[in-house]
């Protein structure tokens, strides 16, 4: 469900094995040897994936589409070698960190500055 809109994503390890409603798609590798679903997961935050599954969809109203799994199935998508794929996702995924990181990091001097302007405003430092 909501696929179209880019609603997919990795089911982290401790979530293995856990109930999914029946509205969802839960998809395994077939064959690790040769994919590697990390890729996939990559892959899947791509604008030309989300054109992908809006094309495996149907409905009359984008917000209303269902996505026809057996479709997307039916779909070629070209992957390079096993070890290519390990490393865009590690590069990718490292880089995604990344930018976590520093929007935390951003987040907190923002903070900062807020408690600093507001301790500027009241009196409590004063500069000279």
């Amino acid at each position: 469900m909501q696929v179209v809109h880019g609603a997919s994503g990795l089911v982290p390890a401790e979530l293995d094995g856990m109930k999914v409603s029946g509205s969802y798609v839960a998809l395994v590798s077939r064959n690790p040897a040769t994919f590697d679903i990390n890729f996939l997961d990559c892959l899947s935050k791509l604008s030309w994936f989300y054109h992908l599954c809006y094309v495996c969809s149907y409905g009359v109203h984008i917000e209303k589409m269902t996505f026809d799994l057996n479709d997307f199935l039916d779909q070629t998508i070209r992957v390079p070698e096993l070890a290519e794929q390990r490393a865009i996702a590690e590069v990718l995924n490292t880089a995604e960190a990344e930018i976590h990181l520093t929007e935390r990091k951003l987040d907190a001097l923002r903070a900062q500055k807020r408690g600093l302007l507001q301790q500027l405003l009241t009196g409590e430092i004063l500069l000279s």
